[in-house]
């Protein structure tokens, strides 16, 4: 649990080159360089990401004891990160995170409100672009550190509004069989009248968000409105119509400064951020940089519902620990 971001490299064609994979590995390392300043995860991102190898009944056969010894044993022997990784799975002692796909590699980080957390999961993410130029990477932030999901190649970016679309037309949609209008009550009488309850809420068209889907609505409007201003503003290519399939099929030399797209984060803020109970649904609504209060209220909230489901569950309410807090 936690705010998260979210992020994807791919390579145009074929597998990762070495450089490429030992790339995002030497970046991971110098991300974790001062490991005090990350509060809840780190960055990290390696094709080769692995864990410990399981016998046939599901069990851990291998334990990490062991794995990092071999790693360092053969390390001594001048081999890199991925020549040593290769060798403990012909030996059998690991298995591939993301199953022998090396075209592709996926992560994670958890910073919670620690915006200076997400900027240097982005400045890592940049890094690694500028030193692989065929590879693309997409970035998902849950939180509000980022205007809008973005795609970057060679250490600029575009953003990508997929993700946006998808809210404001599933909002859109509440909204309307939300409403009460004549042609509205026609269409609920006349053909949602087929469907049951739970078909309703899976297709969002039970009406249950009411007025409050208007609401979201307008939020992600307004932040698609703010995100094509940038591109106005920004886009240095007059020649061109500014639309997002131009966007995605141009050179990416043409594409956005990173700074650009992401809110300025002020750096000794967070310096001192710590992970507790009240932080445990900080970031998600921007609240680093005021765009909303404290979730120190919606966070208690939060960790009572779990505590109430798990105590239902049969666990003991004095042996749950919350994962994110302290």
């Amino acid at each position: 649990m936690g705010r998260t971001l979210h992020y994807t490299v791919t390579k145009d064609k074929g597998n990762f080159t070495k450089h490429e994979a030992e790339t995002m590995f030497k970046v991971s390392q110098f991300a974790n360089a001062e490991p005090k300043l990350w509060t809840c995860e780190s960055f990290w991102l390696d094709p080769y990401d692995y864990y410990p190898y399981w016998n046939n009944r599901g069990g851990r056969a291998i334990g990490w004891d062991q794995i990092n010894a071999r790693y360092d044993k053969i390390k001594a022997s001048g081999k890199s990160h991925i020549e040593i990784c290769k060798q403990l799975h012909k030996e059998k002692l690991i298995m591939w995170r993301n199953e022998g796909n090396f075209s592709v590699a996926r992560g994670f980080t958890k910073v919670q409100g620690n915006e200076l957390n997400s900027l240097m999961v982005f400045t890592a993410l940049i890094a690694i672009s500028q030193q692989c130029p065929n590879v693309k990477i997409t970035l998902h932030d849950e939180g509000e550190f980022l205007y809008c999901d973005l795609i970057i190649r060679k250490g600029r970016v575009i953003p990508d509004l997929s993700d946006l679309k998808g809210r404001i037309e599933s909002w859109a949609a509440s909204a309307y069989f939300s409403s009460q209008t004549k042609e509205m009550k026609e269409i609920r009488k006349d053909i949602l009248s087929g469907f049951d309850k739970d078909g309703l809420r899976e297709l969002g068209l039970d009406g249950s968000y009411g007025k409050s889907a208007a609401g979201y609505l307008k939020k992600y409007l307004n932040k698609a409105k703010y995100i094509f201003h940038l591109v106005k503003e920004c886009w240095n290519r007059p020649d061109v119509q500014v639309n997002t399939w131009n966007l995605s099929n141009s050179d990416p030399k043409h594409w956005f400064d990173p700074e650009i797209w992401h809110r300025p984060v002020d750096i000794e803020k967070f310096k001192d951020y710590k992970m507790s109970a009240a932080t445990l649904m900080d970031g998600f609504n921007g609240e680093g940089f005021g765009l909303a209060e404290d979730a120190e209220g919606t966070s208690y909230k939060q960790i009572a519902l779990i505590q109430n489901m798990l105590t239902k569950a049969g666990f003991e309410k004095e042996n749950v620990q919350i994962l994110g807090t302290e």
